[in-house]
């Protein structure tokens, strides 16, 4: 059914149960895994800071982007499943649907918090930006998501 799966990384505790559940999926299906993380400049766009910080604070975004790759990665090779790593830069939701996309996806993996009212408003949802905009399925996980029948916790 799935045999070219994407998930969608950013480091947080939401982004590690999907990657559980992607991992999951991949070896029960025995899917290909596309494992990426996008670097937001956004946050750096119209500050005040001088040219030089914001190109270190964008180099740091980028590092962890590269870093959240290479342990999901080092992951799936640990459960042998076959991923490969994107590290791209942009806008989240654009870059994700740009991606799976690319790589002719047949499904997107990615975590959420869940977040609702005024929150959500403030902080927007990748996640459902991503629903909105993927030409495929799109399973968004939370962080007490269960894997496997047990709690991702005690699956990892």
């Amino acid at each position: 059914m799935f045999k070219n799966v994407v998930v969608a990384l950013d480091g947080s505790h939401c982004s590690d149960r999907a990657l559980d559940v992607a991992l999951d999926l991949a070896k029960r299906l025995g899917s290909r895994l596309a494992i990426c993380s996008i670097a937001d400049p956004t946050p750096l766009y119209g500050t005040l800071e001088p040219a030089v910080l914001v190109e270190n604070t964008l180099e740091e975004i980028r590092r962890e982007a590269h870093d959240v790759v290479a342990h999901a990665l080092a992951k799936a090779r640990e459960v042998r499943v076959r991923a490969a790593g994107y590290t791209g830069e942009g806008e989240p939701v654009q870059e994700i649907c740009a991606y799976a996309t690319m790589i002719e996806s047949d499904c997107i993996v990615i975590g959420t918090h869940g977040r609702s009212g005024v929150r959500r408003l403030f902080m927007g949802s990748i996640a459902e930006g991503v629903m909105r905009r993927a030409a495929v399925p799109v399973m968004t996980v939370r962080e007490e998501a269960r894997v496997g029948g047990l709690l991702a916790a005690t699956a990892s």
